[in-house]
């Protein structure tokens, strides 16, 4: 606590994740990561954290692998007949230099 700034003005530097309800989960098919929800629209990158909360009901069975859930979401999921794993956040590629 004694490390935090205490100026007015001061922004966390650690990126905060990003919040997926569970009725948008249930209208994605199949596997949902971080890159199906960068293509589906619902994250600007696929390279971003993500948590999935409880709001509205899952009835498709759903493979979910993101960084953070809550209890009652992962209990919703596994009774619709999914399964909920946890996975570290994707990281980038490192470019390779060009000979």
């Amino acid at each position: 606590m004694q490390r935090q700034p205490k100026l007015r003005g001061f922004t966390a530097f650690w990126a905060k994740p990003i919040t997926l309800t569970t009725d948008k989960a249930n209208a994605l098919k199949g596997v949902v990561d971080n890159f199906t929800l960068f293509e589906a629209g619902l994250t600007d990158s696929p390279y971003v954290s993500v948590r999935l909360v409880v709001r509205g009901g899952i009835t498709n069975k759903l493979q979910v692998r993101l960084q953070a859930a809550s209890k009652t979401s992962i209990e919703m999921i596994v009774a619709a007949g999914g399964s909920f794993e946890k996975i570290p956040k994707p990281m980038r590629q490192a470019k390779t230099k060009a000979e």
